[in-house]
């Protein structure tokens, strides 16, 4: 077994003999790379918030506490502040899924200053372009309604953080420094077995218009089962979401036929691709059609959009009973969501894209990919043997 090493004791006996300027110094380097210049040291903060969430990620070998204060302060993790009850629990599609729901609203009670409060289960975070991260959720997953959970207790948290909310970022692995004939610039040569180690997460969304002449074609369906979309949990291994085609008069019979509709026409359907491999986190559905017909084209996502009123009809009710409780403590996310489920149960309100209303409905599909580490991203060394990687565009080995 490896050594762990602390270096606090270290560096404390370090700090006493140091004053003025070389202070400053030791605390401005951070991870012991940001003391020798003030480029490098903004260049090191950088490193420090542009790094993916990797999707199990090692506490290091090395380390001087950093990792304990940075879970303490991050905003991604979801942790009570008092002794609170679980009153309600919202799950979204928990019919359809059976049980294993990838969002769903926690309503808790606080009886010692009679508050009440709004958590969200959340499978992923997607944060701009393609970034994000998967979420552990086996705490808030397993509570049940009428549970007393303790103050201070982490309900969910993204994967970088261990049980005891030290966060990670990277991985353990032996550098070896040598010449190698196919090195060129900034490359470096990884062995597969740490590549498979540094997984992370792409978050990406589709969005489906789908006007009044437009239908989607039978992608994953067949001749009994019409079925233009992937199903939540689905993986997308050739990399098309859906394939759309606007109905035109001209050329009715001949597009609408049952073989037409499973084989894609790519000079005039449209087609949404992703990255082959994605799998389905969730499916929203913005109808502004009032009574949309039912059909077998449009039968599996207006079934999709009758599940999410449900949802947002129980949390219609769980919202208004608590605003009837008269409590003055009463969390702001209650009110937005209790908003939220009155526009999407409201058939009179219209939903806007890129502040236009559209006429019939937009889709709209939450994806996740698990990458390893691969050509184009860039790694870098943390505390000698810990790495952390992150994407730069138009980085390309």
């Amino acid at each position: 077994m490896r050594e762990k090493y602390n270096l606090i004791k270290e560096l404390e006996e370090v700090s006493k003999k140091l004053v003025g300027k070389e202070r400053l110094s030791l605390a401005g380097q951070n991870d012991f790379s940001g003391g020798d210049n003030t480029m490098r040291g903004t260049m090191n903060g950088k490193h420090n918030t542009q790094h993916l969430a990797l999707e199990k990620p090692e506490f290091p070998f090395l380390y001087d506490g950093k990792e304990n204060v940075r879970g303490e302060f991050s905003s991604f993790y979801v942790k009570t502040k008092r002794r609170e009850t679980v009153i309600a629990i919202c799950k979204k599609y928990d019919e359809r899924l059976k049980g294993k729901v990838n969002f769903a609203l926690l309503f808790t009670h606080c009886p010692d200053d009679d508050s009440y409060h709004v958590y969200e289960r959340k499978e992923v975070e997607n944060l701009t372009e393609n970034y994000g991260f998967s979420y552990n959720n086996s705490f808030i997953d397993q509570c049940e309604v009428g549970e007393v959970i303790p103050s201070d207790t982490v309900l969910s948290k993204p994967t970088s953080y261990d049980e005891t909310m030290n966060a990670s970022v990277g991985v353990n692995g032996r550098i070896m420094y040598t010449v190698h004939p196919a090195l060129q610039d900034d490359a470096i040569i990884v062995s597969e077995s740490f590549a498979k180690r540094m997984v992370a997460n792409e978050i990406t969304t589709k969005t489906i218009p789908i006007n009044d002449n437009t239908i989607l074609l039978n992608k994953y369906g067949d001749d009994v089962c019409y079925q233009g979309l992937p199903d939540i949990g689905d993986i997308i291994e050739d990399g098309i979401v859906a394939v759309t085609r606007t109905v035109k008069e001209s050329r009715m019979f001949s597009d609408l036929r049952d073989a037409s509709l499973k084989n894609p026409n790519h000079q005039s359907d449209t087609v949404f691709y992703c990255t082959g491999g994605s799998e389905v986190i969730d499916i929203k559905i913005y109808q502004n059609k009032v009574d949309p017909k039912v059909n077998k084209v449009t039968k599996q996502y207006l079934s999709y959009y009758t599940d999410a009123k449900w949802f947002y009809s129980k949390v219609y009710r769980t919202c208004k009973e608590i605003v009837k409780s008269g409590s003055k403590h009463i969390d702001q996310n209650i009110h937005r969501w209790m908003r939220q489920a009155m526009n999407y149960l409201d058939d009179q309100a219209k939903w806007a894209f890129n502040d236009n209303i559209f006429s019939n409905c937009i889709i709209e599909l939450l994806l996740r990919k698990r990458e390893p580490l691969k050509v184009g991203r860039k790694i870098t060394g943390e505390q000698t043997c810990r790495c952390k990687t992150w994407l730069i565009a138009g980085i390309a080995c």
